[in-house]
C-alpha cells in the first residue's frame, strides 16, 4: 500500500507535490521536444515548430549540472551516504516502498532543499551518470552471478511492459537506456517488443542499471 499523503503535516504535503510538479514538467518539457523532433523528421506541417520552440526555451531548469553535483556532496555530508534515485523522489518512493521505509526516506528528502530526481536525469540523462560526474562509484546489485540461465523455474516475464515506460519516464532515448546499461540498442529494442520473456538475471541488473532503478522494478 502506498505511503498516505495525509500522513504529513500541511506544509510538507505543499512540499511534496512541489516535487511532483517539478517531475510533471520535466516530462512535459520532454514530449514538447518530442514532438518537435516527430515533426522536423516528418511530414506534418511546420507551422507550429516555432510556437513550441518557444515554450521549450522558456522553462530553465532551477538546478545546473554544476548545483546538482554540489548538492549529491552535501546529500552524503549530512547523511552520510550518497544520494539513491529514490531519495530524492518521493512520490515513487511513497507509492512502491513499505510504509515505515518510504516516511523515512521522504521526511529525509523533506527534511532540506533537494533536486527532484526527475531534474537530475534530465540534465544528466540517466543516475548512474550523475553518479559518475559527482565523482561516485554508480550502485550495482550484490553478488551477480554468473551466467546467463534464463529464469525458467517462474512463469514468462512481463516486466518487458513496463520498460519503455520507465525509460520514458526517464527522459531517455533507447540509445541512452542501452548505452548505461552495455546493452546494444537492438538487444534493447528486442526487450521493449517483448521478444525477452525469460531474461537472465544479469540481462534485468543490466536493463535496472541502464534505467537508473532497483531490479525491483522490472520483475
Amino acid at each position: 500500500m502506498p505511503t498516505s499523503i495525509a500522513e504529513f503535516s500541511d506544509l510538507d504535503q505543499a512540499r511534496i507535490y512541489i516535487a511532483e510538479l517539478e517531475q510533471r514538467v520535466e516530462n512535459m518539457q520532454n514530449t514538447v521536444k518530442r514532438v518537435l523532433t516527430d515533426l522536423e523528421t516528418g511530414s506534418e506541417p511546420m507551422a507550429i515548430v516555432p510556437t513550441l520552440r518557444r515554450i521549450a526555451g522558456r522553462y530553465r531548469p532551477r538546478y545546473s549540472k554544476r548545483d546538482l553535483i554540489a548538492k549529491a556532496h552535501e546529500w552524503e555530508d549530512t547523511h552520510g551516504e550518497p544520494p539513491k534515485l529514490l531519495d530524492w523522489n518521493p512520490t515513487t518512493a511513497r507509492v512502491h516502498l513499505a510504509a515505515p521505509k518510504a516516511r523515512e526516506v521522504i521526511r529525509r528528502y523533506l527534511d532540506g532543499e533537494w533536486p527532484h530526481a526527475s531534474t537530475v536525469i534530465a540534465q544528466f540523462f540517466s543516475w548512474n551518470a550523475f553518479m559518475r560526474e559527482a565523482g561516485y562509484e554508480p550502485r550495482t546489485a550484490p553478488d551477480e552471478p554468473r551466467g546467463g540461465q534464463g529464469l525458467d523455474h517462474l512463469p514468462p516475464w512481463a516486466g518487458w511492459e513496463h520498460v519503455r515506460h520507465l525509460r520514458e519516464r526517464a527522459h531517455l532515448t533507447i540509445g541512452q537506456a542501452s548505452s548505461a546499461g552495455g546493452l546494444s540498442m537492438a538487444h534493447w529494442s528486442n526487450i521493449e517488443n517483448g521478444k525477452h520473456t525469460n531474461p537472465g538475471i544479469r540481462l534485468l541488473l543490466a536493463m535496472a542499471r541502464g534505467l537508473g532503478v532497483r531490479v525491483e522494478a522490472l520483475l
